[in-house]
Parts: structure tokens; C-alpha cells; sequence
């Protein structure tokens, strides 16, 4: 059984996997569609709160990125997995 571990998204972690995030957008989206290194940095509502990175063993798998738009209310902007898992 292959087991998926969240790892909370924070700034330390997401310089280190934002070229593998990267990668993983390339497999669905021309380079128009992907998000660029700013849009993953971009400041946002509780981000680093609500975003997770998935991970097998060693593996980056894919990612959530959330943010809070209202007390209400909070936005999924991102979800992708890589097509090879």
C-alpha cells in the first residue's frame, strides 16, 4: 500500500519544490495556463495555512494552494498531482 503524506505548505518549502510544482503544471497546462514562480509566491490570505504539498516517501506528488478570500469563505487556486503517480 503506497501511503500520501501532507506536508503544510510554508515559505522554506515551497523554494525548495517550486521547480518540481512547476514541472507538474507542464504536464497539464501550456505555458500560458502554468503558473510562474511569482504566482506561487504571491502573498496571499492564510496561504501557508490552508496549502498542503503531497509527498510518497521522497516523492513530491503534487499540491493544493488555498487562500482565505472573506471570514466565509476560502479559495482553492490550485490543486494538481502528477500524472505519473
Amino acid at each position: 500500500m503506497q501511503y500520501i503524506n501532507f506536508l503544510p505548505l510554508n515559505s522554506l518549502n515551497l523554494n525548495v519544490y517550486i521547480e518540481k510544482f512547476i514541472k507538474i503544471e507542464h504536464q497539464f497546462f501550456d505555458s500560458t495556463q502554468c503558473w510562474t514562480k511569482e504566482n506561487f509566491i504571491l502573498d496571499l490570505p492564510m496561504k501557508f495555512n490552508l496549502s498542503y504539498i503531497l509527498k510518497n516517501k521522497d516523492n513530491i506528488i503534487g499540491f493544493f494552494i488555498l487562500s482565505k478570500k472573506t471570514s466565509a469563505c476560502v479559495h482553492l487556486h490550485r490543486i494538481m498531482i502528477d500524472q505519473n503517480y
